[in-house]
């Protein structure tokens, strides 16, 4: 059965057979949902200056979010416990708890965590008409994710100031992207851009002009 997990989402970025439009359209509506504040959140200095207000959303759709992903795991034969950790504005953070190894959860560079995340969003928006953005974490993923992601990050301005000529970091998904552009917002030498479409988009860094 986990097999058969891996392989759903090793695809999941095409068109399954026999999907509906609508699917398509409410799985399109899901991946672009973390796209659409992105330049609006790269104008905040720090990350921590985000504002976090309560959650916008009633506890049905918290308590919905939990049920679907522990009914998707269940049935995909994983061991786990989804635990609320956090929740303000429009945000729900999820944990996935397990005492067996989260790899497989997690994909490669959390792709199977995002797939899940676009599912979630998905299914919250069809039934609820709610447009929350859901993040998942498993096993401390994210925070060691996000350290490994600066520091390519800043590898990458180094490059860029040898080179003198912009340097293209590798596609990522809208929150990845978000840590690097507030990695260097503000930053006096280095900024920050986003280029390309759908799953190519990515990152590119450049030294200001003097």
């Amino acid at each position: 059965m986990k097999k058969d997990f891996m392989r759903f989402f090793k695809g999941f970025s095409g068109k399954p057979k026999g999907q509906s439009e609508e699917d398509v359209k409410q799985k399109e509506f899901a991946m672009n949902q973390n796209d659409e504040e992105e330049f609006e959140i790269i104008e905040e200095n720090t990350q921590e200056k985000i504002k976090k207000d309560p959650f916008l959303f009633s506890d049905e759709i918290v308590d919905f979010c939990t049920e679907k992903l522990n009914e998707i795991l269940s049935n995909s034969e994983f061991d786990c416990a989804v635990k609320v950790t956090e929740k303000y504005n429009d945000v729900l953070w999820l944990d996935i708890e397990s005492e067996e190894s989260v790899g497989l959860l997690i994909g490669r560079e959390g792709s199977t965590l995002e797939a899940l995340q676009v599912i979630l969003v998905a299914m919250v928006h069809k039934s609820h008409k709610a447009s929350v953005k859901v993040i998942l974490d498993a096993g401390g993923y994210r925070l060691k994710r996000e350290e490994s992601l600066k520091q390519m990050a800043k590898k990458a301005a180094q490059s860029a100031l040898k080179r003198s000529r912009p340097v293209p970091l590798k596609p990522m998904c809208a929150s990845e992207r978000r840590v690097v552009h507030l990695l260097f917002q503000g930053h006096d030498k280095v900024r920050t851009y986003s280029k390309g479409q759908g799953s190519g988009r990515h990152v590119v860094l450049e030294w200001k002009s003097a």
